[in-house]
């Protein structure tokens, strides 16, 4: 074979391919890759012939590029559905959420839903209604105090605690004194069943009972001093009676409980010293005369209805105005990061996603070389790749196309992206709105005390 033949791919009438496997491989050109494109160039060739196209310009007819692109194409849709679907939707999906939270927290806030109450009165009130009473309160106290009446004020945080942790205190001393000094084996109770379980009824039953005359003694007493100090002297009157029924009823319990346990203590302890006695005393004294009293002293002196409720609503509204700052705070913050992620979808992701969409589609340059050099003797040179056909306009918006400067060839279907970024155009618009109406938010009617 001549050198002009092998050049030329042709012997008289009947093509061959321009160079040979054995040469392909010094090429390093695979096999398979050979094989195909020796059928490309064939159907090429053959088709020029019908046309009885020139020697030289036998480059692959649209037909046959458009077979041979194909599978490059469709590998390109591939990986832009899949990198859209793992990298852009997931973020999306966030973006979305994120904005639909932020409308559903403004919607808690602006509706004005919340109830504000207290237990004193068990009364509901709207935020704009709990600042009035708090407001007519104040003003109560004010002129109260003004003409010398100080029932309003309250007991310290650390008495109010006392009244609330004395039950429990008690529990602990009497469960300390029936231990250590009854000889009652609290931690053990299998050696002695009968006398664990009558000092544990005991306890409950001293605590329970004690606890009811001693807050009910109290607030009769709150009730009663408040009823007489606004000039209703026999409901007043009344009430102290009620009072001093429930202090005669913890009198008795106190005292004969401190009594009992120090005549049950003084027995079992026997011949102890006297060091021991006093400490035994002391426990039971506290245990059963000083916590009642104090917890007694706590709930009677503890202010008035006005004040506790007051008190009550003040902490509400703190409560209701920090949850209000933090969702103005925090709908700001979600909001940022709506942005952010929508930026780096238009600035990274989608110029990402294409980008590899494009590589994966320009593989057909490869195999198309292979095709002419196959065909051989063409004149023309190569088509040059497709230097840019997706591009980002100043918006940020991705338009263009996905393929390659071969003619006859399709090309990727951005449709799917363009979706995406519909949605994405969507959900910013959601947070522009969004962000005006943060700003239109009417002031908490509430500064915090």
């Amino acid at each position: 074979m001549s050198v002009a033949n092998v050049t030329s791919g042709q012997t008289g009438d009947r093509w061959e391919p321009a160079i040979t496997p054995k040469e392909a491989r010094v090429l390093e050109i695979p096999g398979n890759e050979y094989d195909q494109a020796a059928l490309f160039a064939r159907m090429a060739v053959g088709e020029h012939k019908r046309l009885g196209t020139p020697r030289g310009q036998w480059e692959p007819t649209p037909i046959v590029n458009d077979k041979m692109a194909a599978p490059f194409i469709a590998d390109g849709q591939h990986v832009l559905g899949a990198r859209l679907e793992k990298e852009a939707d997931p973020a999306l999906d966030k973006s979305q959420g994120l904005v639909e939270n932020v409308n559903e927290a403004l919607d808690g806030i602006t509706e004005g839903t919340r109830p504000i109450s207290t237990a004193e009165s068990g009364a509901n009130y709207s935020v704009s209604e709990a600042v009035d009473v708090v407001a007519l309160h104040d003003e109560t106290i004010e002129l109260d105090g003004a003409n010398g009446l100080h029932y309003h004020r309250r007991v310290a945080i650390l008495f109010q605690l006392l009244a609330t942790w004395a039950p429990w205190l008690e529990a602990v001393g009497f469960l300390t004194f029936v231990t250590y000094y009854l000889n009652v084996p609290l931690w053990e109770p299998w050696q002695d069943w009968l006398g664990w379980s009558f000092a544990a009824v005991v306890v409950v039953v001293i605590i329970l009972g004690q606890t009811w005359l001693v807050r009910h003694a109290g607030k009769s007493h709150n009730l009663a001093r408040e009823i007489y100090i606004n000039d209703h002297r026999i409901e007043g009157e009344r009430e102290f009676k009620i009072r001093n029924r429930y202090i005669a009823g913890t009198s008795v319990t106190a005292v004969a409980i401190t009594g009992g346990m120090i005549w049950r203590g003084t027995a079992a302890l026997g011949d102890a010293s006297i060091g021991t006695t006093a400490l035994m005393i002391f426990i039971a004294a506290v245990t059963g005369l000083l916590l009642p009293t104090l917890a007694y002293l706590c709930i009677a002196f503890d202010g008035s209805k006005i004040s506790r409720e007051r008190d009550g609503l003040v902490a509400e509204l703190d409560d209701d105005l920090e949850a209000y700052l933090e969702t103005i705070s925090a709908s700001r913050r979600d909001l940022a990061e709506v942005d952010e992620i929508g930026r780096t979808l238009k600035n990274k992701t989608f110029p990402d996603i294409c980008h590899a969409t494009q590589e994966t589609v320009d593989g057909v340059y490869g195999f198309y070389t292979t095709v002419r050099l196959l065909i051989g003797g063409l004149k023309a040179d190569p088509p040059t790749r497709t230097t840019k056909t997706v591009s980002v306009d100043p918006a940020g918006n991705i338009t263009g196309s996905i393929g390659i400067s071969i003619p006859g060839t399709g090309t990727v279907n951005l449709d799917p992206l363009f979706d995406r970024q519909r949605r994405l155009d969507e959900i910013g618009s959601q947070r522009v709105s969004l962000l005006n109406r943060i700003d239109n938010v009417p002031p908490h009617p509430w500064s915090k005390s």
